[in-house]
């Protein structure tokens, strides 16, 4: 199970003023502003729709639960990103595709969670586009 962002064409229709003023630049500090950046913000957003496990009363189990336990790892690609879920955490699939017995319902957390967080990526991306422009063509 996974989750993937990457540039799409309207995100760099938008980008792609500030991307041209730089070009030799920008792929490096879009790189490194999903990783230092955006990576934390989509964990935070898939992390919190994911639901901790309730025995038949309503009442949490006692355990480690995948949304507090850091359940995925990162893949870096250019322009992009995705999140894989760590072996331990592969049952996430069940609950997000409404899969199985228990499942009854979709609840679709790693859409969800990119959907949520790709406005202020774009924006992130941005700023930090923007920001090596004034700092190397020197702007305000």
């Amino acid at each position: 199970m996974c989750a993937k962002w990457s540039l799409e064409f309207s995100d760099v229709e938008r980008l792609s003023n500030l991307i041209s003023q730089i070009p030799n630049k920008s792929e490096a500090i879009i790189n490194k502003t999903l990783e230092t950046k955006a990576v934390p913000l989509v964990k935070l957003n898939i992390e919190k729709r994911i639901n901790l496990s309730k025995n038949w009363k309503g009442q949490l189990l006692n355990k480690n639960h995948a949304q507090t336990s850091g359940p995925f790892n990162v893949k870096m690609e250019n322009l992009g990103f995705e999140l894989l879920t760590k072996p331990k955490f592969n049952y996430l699939v069940f609950p997000d595709q409404g899969i199985g017995r228990n499942n009854k319902m979709k609840q679709d957390f790693m859409q969800l969670g990119i959907e949520e967080s790709s406005q202020e990526i774009v924006e992130m991306l941005e700023e930090a586009v923007f920001k090596e422009i004034n700092e190397t063509l020197g702007g305000n």
